[in-house]
């Protein structure tokens, strides 16, 4: 048996019932902060793979099918948020990242959100996402989700996962669960102060023309 049709058949499965049981779970910046040991551990061991690292690359599709990669946005600070529709955590950190990119867009931060409803609830074939950005007048990119970024980005073991990354494309800091907007501004400040050590890429936000 392949192992791609094997991981993506007992991911679904076990993705069904997270979703159906999400509601009563406690947020998961509860479960990482006041979690068993093994989860703390996990946690900690998911942040030495990828601080202070250069992020995972990757060139994925927006919602118009356009392709668009990380480094198109290599000289600014990022914030990628992956998120899947019926994740109600993720649906309450929404409206702070799209008050926050509001706020610092013309600073040079970028917010990415990176849906993972194909690889977490693909039964649904993209509806919920569709309901989901009906619900939130999102102004940021949204990328849609596959598995090889998937997995280059460790298997995103909680979501919301949110990766704050620096104007030269290193993972600065690692948000495990929905947090406020505050401690986001309070992470990404200092690194929109910052210049970076190369010059930037041609802003990959600007209209493309016909």
């Amino acid at each position: 048996m392949k192992r791609g049709a094997l991981t993506r058949t007992g991911r679904t499965a076990a993705w069904a019932l997270v979703v159906a049981l999400l509601a009563a779970w406690p947020a998961p910046e509860t479960v990482a902060q006041r979690g068993s040991p093994a989860m703390r551990e996990k946690r900690d061991a998911y942040y030495r793979r990828y601080i202070g690292r250069p992020a995972p690359p990757f060139s994925l599709p927006d919602r118009s099918g356009r392709t668009v990669r990380l480094a198109d946005f290599r000289g600014r600070v990022v914030i990628l948020n992956f998120w899947f529709s019926t994740c109600p955590p993720c649906r309450k950190e929404t409206p702070d990242l799209i008050r926050l990119y509001e706020a610092h867009r013309e600073e040079g931060l970028t917010v990415i959100g990176i849906n993972l409803d194909p690889i977490l609830i693909p039964r649904f074939q993209g509806a919920q996402m569709e309901r989901f950005l009906k619900t939130f007048e999102i102004t940021y990119p949204i990328l849609i989700g596959d598995d090889a970024v998937f997995e280059a980005y460790g298997e995103v073991p909680v979501q919301p996962t949110t990766f704050v990354i620096d104007r030269d494309g290193k993972v600065d800091r690692i948000f495990w669960g929905a947090f406020p907007a505050s401690a986001f501004d309070m992470a990404v400040r200092p690194l929109l102060a910052a210049s970076p050590v190369q010059p930037p890429a041609p802003a990959a936000e600007r209209p493309s023309g016909p």
